[in-house]
């Protein structure tokens, strides 16, 4: 047996072993440990990448959104002065039109009233007059016809 400054050989090989195991498994630890930074290494890339193009579609929708809240703004300060307006036209200027279109409905309607009476009366007049008109036309057609004969007998002579 062999003895090493207060121990056996065997004592220390025995206790060494467990330790040496333990390593072997460490280095596959650490092996699997290794392939994980490469996988997160690569995904901090794609990470970087997409936060990138987030920034950049978030400083586009500022530069858009920015004149959109500037208008809204805008309209802000207006709309007391509107509804100020819309309230005057509401109570004052509203019902003076609607007068005005009841006015001009009843003018309408009297014309109207006028014209149909004038169109029946015209419609009458001409359906008794045409042949009356018609027959005069017939019969002083012949003495028509008799005194430009006469005249151009006259001037002949």
């Amino acid at each position: 047996m062999l003895v090493y400054v207060g121990y056996e050989i065997n004592t220390v090989i025995t206790e060494i072993r467990p330790l040496v195991k333990e390593r072997e498994s460490g280095k596959s630890l650490v092996s699997d440990i290794a392939s994980e930074i490469v996988n997160l290494r690569y995904s901090i890339h794609d990470v970087v990448v997409t936060v990138d193009q987030a920034k950049a579609e978030i400083e586009s929708i500022d530069q858009n959104i920015t004149p959109l809240i500037h208008e809204i703004e805008s309209v802000r300060r207006d709309m007391p002065v509107l509804i100020d307006r819309t309230e005057k036209l509401m109570v004052t200027d509203v019902p003076d039109l609607l007068l005005r279109a009841e006015q001009l409905i009843a003018d309408i309607e009297k014309a109207g009233e006028r014209a149909g009476k004038g169109a029946v009366k015209g419609a009458v007049k001409g359906t008794i007059g045409l042949p009356v008109n018609t027959g005069i036309g017939i019969l002083s057609s012949p003495a028509k016809i008799f005194k430009k004969k006469e005249n151009s007998d006259q001037k002949m002579k």
